[in-house]
């Protein structure tokens, strides 16, 4: 029973990393473009997006700018409740 549930811990351990990795790298993306679009304009962030025929890579680009999104609005909804928790405590 113990290898049972060290081997679901070291499971969700890696799965945490492989989600963080993602969200990362879809942080990374939105800076190139966003580096780009000076240089570019709204051009750059069309490669965010991958068309129809586009490779697993492309798609899994994609996924993981929508989770740096998300990721991001989640943060700052949390930072937004706990502030308003902080301030009516006060």
């Amino acid at each position: 029973m113990k290898t049972r549930g060290a081997a679901a811990e070291t499971l969700g351990r890696v799965g945490f990393v492989a989600l963080g990795s993602l969200v990362l790298w879809g942080a990374l993306l939105i800076a190139s473009a966003v580096a780009d679009s000076w240089s570019e304009g709204a051009v750059a962030f069309t490669r965010l997006v991958p068309s129809r025929d586009a490779n697993a890579w492309a798609w899994l680009a994609g996924l993981s700018v929508v989770m740096a999104i998300g990721a991001a609005v989640f943060g700052a909804a949390l930072l937004a409740t706990r502030g308003a928790r902080g301030a009516s405590d006060r």
